[in-house]
C-alpha cells in the first residue's frame, strides 16, 4: 500500500525581523516509499531500529522495508562479549516482532566478531557461543516466516563448529536465494522434503559439513527444479557428488574436504562448470560429466587416469594450462571471456590428455600456456590435435626461445582458420644467453601453415631474443587478409625492432601500431 504523504514539521528559533518562527519541511517523508526503502536498505540494523523512535510514520516506514542488513560486530566496543551479543540479539528479535508478516525481499546477517584482544582470553571472546548460535537460529527462522526471498548468512564469529543448521529453512517456499557461510555447521536435506517443490534458484554453501552427501545432493535433484546456481566452496564430508538437473546453468565445487571420490554431473542446460581441486588431492575414481550445452569450463587440480569427458558440443572458448613441475598457477585474463580448463598434471604424464583435448570442441577462443604448448608438442606424432574451430589463439611463453618454436608450429598447424593471434609474455621468464635467432623467415614459410591466409588480427610481445621478431616478419609478409598488427616491446629494442621491421614488404595495407610495455609490467620481468 502506498503510504499517504506525510509532512514533519519541525519549529526552529530564526533570528530575523520580529523574532518570527518558521517551518522546515521533512524532504525525506515525501518520497515515494519504494525510493525511501532503497535509501534505507543502507543503514544497520541499530540504525533502522533508532529511526523508528523519531516518530510513528517513520516508524511504520523502517518496519515496512524489505532488505535488512544485520551486521553490528562493529558496535560490541570493549563491554563484555556475552552482554553484547545478547543486547543484538534482542535488538534484532523485537525488530521483527514489530514487523509482524511484512514481506521481506532480501536479509543479510553478518555475525563476525573480532578476535580476542591481548588481555582477553579466547574463552571470554566466545562465551556462550552455542546459546548465542541457538538465538541467531531462532531470529533467523523469525525472517523465514516473513517470506523473505533473498538470504545471507555470514555466521563465522559464532566460535564453536559443528553446530546443527536448521534444515527447516530449506522449506521456505518463497526462498529463491540462500547463501550460508559458517564455522563448519551441519547441513543436511530436510527430512520432510519428497513431496515438497523448492523454489531455490541460488544456492551457495561455503565452510559447512554436509552430513549426508548422497541424500542432501538427491534432495537438490529430485526438490529443486527451479535451481540455477550452485556454489560449494571449502565444504566438508563430500566424498560423492551426483547430480542430475534439468535447470543447473552455473555449477561451482572449490576445494572439497576431504578428498571427492566420485563426481557425477548429468545437467543439459549447464553452460558454466568450475571445479577447482586441492594441490595434493588424489585423483577421482569416477568422473562422468554430460553437459551438452556448456559454454564455460574451469578445471583447477588432477584428472584422473581415464576421464570419461563426454564431448563438449557448444564451448565457446578454453584455457588449457598444464605445469611441468606440478602445481597449477591461475591466471584469470580480461581480454577473453574466456573458459579455462586448469589442470595439475606433469608434462610428462600423457595417459589422461588424449581424451580431454578430443573432447573439447573450441568454437571461439583457445589459450595456452608454455606447458600445454609443449604437451600438444609431444603428442603430435601418436595423437595429431586439430582445433578447426579456433578462430582466436592466445599463447601466454615465457620466451620464444628455439626450444619453443617446434611446438608452437605444431599447435599453429592445426588451427587452420585461425583469425586472431596474441602472444604474450608471461612467467616463468628464460634467460637467454645471446640475442641470436634460430629461426628466420625462411623457416616459417617451409611450414607452410593455413592459418596465414585468414589471419586478420595479431598482437606480439617482443622484449629480447628475436624469435618473435622473424615471426612477425613472416606474418607482415604472407597474410593476405591482415587488417591490423600491435607489437609491444621493451623500451631498449623498441626503435631496433622498428627498423627491422620496416624492411619488410607487406603484402596487406594492414596498420601496424608499436607500443613500449608499461613500466610497471616490465619490472615484473628483470
Amino acid at each position: 500500500m502506498e503510504r499517504q504523504k506525510r509532512k514533519f514539521v519541525t519549529a526552529a528559533s530564526c533570528e530575523g525581523e520580529g523574532g518570527r518562527r518558521r517551518r522546515m519541511t521533512d524532504r525525506f517523508s515525501n518520497l515515494p516509499d519504494q525510493i525511501a526503502h532503497v535509501i534505507l536498505s543502507f543503514l544497520s540494523m541499530a540504525d533502522l531500529s533508532r529511526l523508528s523512535y523519531v516518530s510513528k510514520c517513520w516508524r511504520e516506514l523502517c518496519l515496512s522495508s524489505p532488505v535488512f542488513n544485520f551486521s553490528e560486530y562493529n558496535c560490541i566496543g570493549n563491554a563484555d562479549l556475552c552482554d553484547s551479543k545478547l543486547r543484538l540479539l534482542n535488538i534484532l528479535e523485537r525488530f521483527l516482532l514489530l514487523r509482524a508478516d511484512h514481506k521481506i525481499q532480501r536479509f543479510r546477517f553478518d555475525w563476525h566478531l573480532p578476535p580476542p584482544k591481548k588481555n582477553q582470553s579466547s574463552s571470554s571472546s566466545s562465551c556462550g557461543c552455542r546459546d548465542v548460535y541457538c538465538r541467531v537460529m531462532s531470529c533467523v527462522q523469525k525472517v523465514v516466516r516473513c517470506n523473505v526471498e533473498q538470504l545471507e548468512l555470514n555466521l563465522l564469529g559464532l566460535g564453536e563448529p559443528n553446530l546443527n543448521f536448521p534444515s527447516s529453512i530449506f522449506l521456505c517456499e518463497s526462498l529463491k536465494s540462500l547463501s550460508v557461510c559458517t564455522n563448519r555447521a551441519i547441513l543436511r536435506a530436510p527430512s520432510s522434503s519428497s513431496s515438497f517443490s523448492s523454489n531455490l534458484k541460488d544456492l551457495q554453501l561455503l565452510n559447512v559439513v554436509i552430513a549426508d552427501d548422497e541424500g542432501f545432493f538427491k534432495w537438490i535433484s529430485c526438490s529443486c527444479k527451479c535451481i540455477r546456481k550452485l556454489g560449494l566452496d571449502h565444504t566438508c564430508m563430500i566424498k560423492n557428488l551426483n547430480i542430475e538437473s534439468s535447470s543447473l546453468e552455473r555449477l561451482s565445487l572449490s576445494y572439497p574436504q576431504p578428498d571427492l571420490d566420485t563426481l557425477n554431473i548429468s545437467c543439459e542446460n549447464l553452460q558454466l562448470l568450475s571445479i577447482s581441486l586441492c594441490p595434493d588431492s588424489p585423483s577421482m575414481t569416477s568422473l562422468n560429466i554430460f553437459a551438452p550445452n556448456l559454454k564455460q569450463l574451469w578445471w583447477e587440480g588432477n584428472l584422473m587416469n581415464h576421464p570419461n569427458l563426454r564431448k563438449f558440443q557448444s564451448l565457446e572458448s578454453a584455457e588449457v594450462c598444464f605445469d611441468s613441475v606440478g602445481k597449477v598457477s591461475l591466471e584469470k585474463t580480461q581480454k577473453f571471456k574466456s573458459t579455462s580448463i586448469k589442470l595439475k598434471t606433469r608434462v610428462d604424464d600423457f595417459e589422461p590428455l588424449s581424451e580431454v583435448f578430443h573432447g573439447l570442441r573450441i568454437n571461439e577462443v583457445l589459450i595456452l600456456n608454455e606447458a600445454a604448448i609443449k604437451v600438444m608438442f609431444k603428442l603430435e606424432g601418436s595423437m595429431p590435435v586439430s582445433f578447426n574451430n579456433v578462430r582466436s589463439l592466445r599463447m601466454n611463453i615465457g620466451c620464444v626461445i628455439d626450444e619453443i618454436v617446434p611446438s608452437m608450429v605444431s599447435v599453429l598447424r592445426g588451427m587452420p582458420y585461425l583469425r586472431t593471434l596474441y602472444i604474450k609474455r608471461c612467467p616463468p621468464f628464460h634467460e637467454l644467453e645471446s640475442n641470436k635467432c634460430g629461426f628466420d623467415i625462411g623457416y616459417w614459410k617451409l611450414q607452410n601453415l593455413g592459418f596465414i591466409n585468414r589471419l586478420e588480427f595479431f598482437t606480439m610481445e617482443i622484449l629480447d631474443g628475436y624469435n618473435v621478431v622473424e615471426l612477425a616478419w613472416y606474418v607482415l609478409e604472407c597474410a593476405q587478409k591482415l587488417k591490423k598488427g600491435v607489437i609491444i616491446c621493451s623500451a631498449q629494442n623498441l626503435e631496433e625492432v622498428k627498423r627491422k621491421l620496416k624492411k619488410c614488404k607487406m603484402i596487406s595495407k594492414a596498420a601496424i601500431v608499436f607500443k613500449e610495455r608499461p613500466k610497471s609490467e616490465r619490472r615484473l620481468l628483470f
